[in-house]
């Protein structure tokens, strides 16, 4: 393990591969860790590739020098990555990440493009536009992104676009599982319920 530091973190990363091979940046997600990468680092550096493995902030050894450094915001998941191609001389790399990582990945791709030669980002999520995030999604047109948990939260009394009844909700369950799973024979009575009473969040 090696360490390096940045203006508001002390990272712990695993660098493998010829120092001088084209960089690429392994950017775990949460909860998880750099071994996430235990298989695909010697792959990349078999081929030639520098590759480094950094726990993002708050896992492992990467420790916070500031009260900076505990911010969990996307825009500073995003510097820290070119802030660790800074500590490490590194003019440009190619981005790689899922979940939290794939999400730093996007956004220092995003805000500082020319230190980026590639992007691969495995994700639900990507940069998240903070301000629309509250705004409820009209049932059905998005039901894709209706989860099971979402109507036992505080966001479905953002707005009246969420209030469902139970019928709706199942029925907009229904779009989720065939669109999501391999072909099921679903009866037609499966997503029904007796009345179409008002289904009530956070119960």
């Amino acid at each position: 393990m090696q360490r390096v530091r940045t203006g508001t973190l002390e990272i712990e990363y695993v660098d493998l591969g010829p120092p001088d091979g084209d960089p690429v940046i392994l950017l775990h997600g949460f909860p998880y860790d750099i071994h996430s990468f235990t298989d695909v680092a010697p792959l990349l550096a078999d081929a030639g590739r520098r590759a480094l493995v950094p726990y993002l902030r708050g896992h492992g050894g990467t420790v916070s020098l500031d009260d900076a450094g505990r911010s969990g915001q996307q825009a500073a998941i995003g510097a820290d990555v070119v802030e660790f191609m800074d500590g490490l001389n590194l003019d440009h790399a190619v981005f790689a990440g899922f979940d939290w990582g794939g999400r730093a990945g996007c956004v220092a791709a995003a805000i500082w493009p020319e230190r980026c030669t590639g992007l691969v980002s495995v994700n639900g999520y990507l940069i998240q536009n903070i301000a629309a995030a509250a705004t409820p999604i009209a049932a059905p047109g998005g039901s894709a992104r209706v989860r099971g948990c979402h109507p036992r939260t505080e966001r479905p009394r953002l707005g009246s676009g969420f209030r469902l009844t139970a019928r709706q909700f199942l029925a907009t369950s229904t779009v989720n599982v065939t669109s999501w799973m391999p072909p099921l024979e679903l009866e037609s009575t499966t997503f029904v319920l007796p009345a179409d009473r008002p289904f009530t969040p956070g119960l």
